[in-house]
């Protein structure tokens, strides 16, 4: 009878939900480094408020409104938001709600949605053979194997950041949105605030284990010494010809041109990897030209 039905919606809409989920997943950990893995019961509460309170308040103000007596739908359709939001921020709080991952290559999420798609088009029961691509790449953004770059360069760079560990240090004092963004990618809570370089009015210096010391110089009176005792220098002032000790510079003419810059240092010489070269042509982006060579 009645409570067979209602169960039966239930039930119907978890595996919506599941399905829904899971197809998503991929793209979500690709984009956004986290899962949701309290999403079902979210939607298990979200989706009939939404469809059965929110929606209905919203078409009855669209009707409202050349009356001009849209207030009357949107109060309570306000009550039903801010009940889903509650519910929001409710489940966000339960322990494991999210699981943080590093950015994984973009291969990793182009295979899933390619065994999507496989799953999606064909009709026979070959199709079901395009469900192992997408476990295994949803198994691999979940695991995260990926290593973060060991070092970021901010536009221009205002900021430096190094991966020390499971830590992320920074030049910077503050959590700017470059932090956020690099904390999120590397799998890291975006609200810790890490490790800061040990600076002065002239620059910041910081040792890393396995990495060396990275020297960040504001001042061309910090360049000497820098020049002396940095295995990594970062700086916007000219650096002079005798700097011979870094293994790696990013002086003026990597930093002036604009964009980040990330470098990997798990080879025999830098990986270095600039933004500003593999964003693509946009109307917005100005025109690129070749990266030069690098000091090894």
């Amino acid at each position: 009878g009645l409570v067979r039905k209602a169960c039966g919606h239930v039930l119907l809409l978890a595996l919506t939900s599941l399905v829904a989920s899971l197809a998503t997943l991929p793209v979500a950990l690709h984009h956004f480094q986290k899962a949701a893995l309290y999403g079902v019961a979210t939607n298990l509460f979200a989706v009939p408020a939404a469809g059965m309170w929110i929606m209905p308040w919203g078409v009855a103000a669209l009707v409202l409104m050349p009356l001009g007596w849209e207030a009357v739908a949107l109060v309570p359709m306000g009550w039903g938001l801010d009940l889903v939001l509650a519910l929001a921020v409710t489940i966000q709080s339960w322990p494991f709600a999210t699981h943080a991952v590093s950015a994984g290559p973009g291969w990793v999420a182009g295979a899933a949605a390619l065994s999507g798609l496989w799953l999606c088009l064909w009709r026979s029961r070959w199709r079901y053979l395009g469900g192992a691509p997408l476990i295994v790449a949803s198994t691999l953004l979940l695991l995260s194997p990926w290593r973060p770059p060991a070092l970021l360069v901010s536009d221009r760079g205002r900021v430096v950041g190094v991966h020390a560990g499971s830590e992320l240090a920074t030049n910077s004092g503050r959590s700017g949105f470059e932090t956020l963004v690099w904390r999120r990618r590397a799998g890291l809570p975006e609200a810790g605030t890490g490790r800061r370089f040990d600076c002065d009015p002239l620059g910041c210096v910081f040792e890393a284990a396995g990495i060396g010391t990275i020297a960040w110089s504001s001042s061309a009176q910090s360049l000497g010494d820098d020049c002396l005792r940095a295995d990594i220098l970062v700086t916007r002032i000219r650096v002079p010809e005798g700097c011979a000790v870094p293994r790696l510079i990013l002086g003026p003419r990597d930093l002036r041109p604009g964009g980040s810059i990330a470098v990997w240092l798990d080879g025999p010489k830098p990986r270095v990897v600039y933004s500003r070269y593999v964003r693509g042509d946009r109307p917005w982006t100005g025109r690129r030209s070749s990266p030069k060579a690098k000091k090894d």
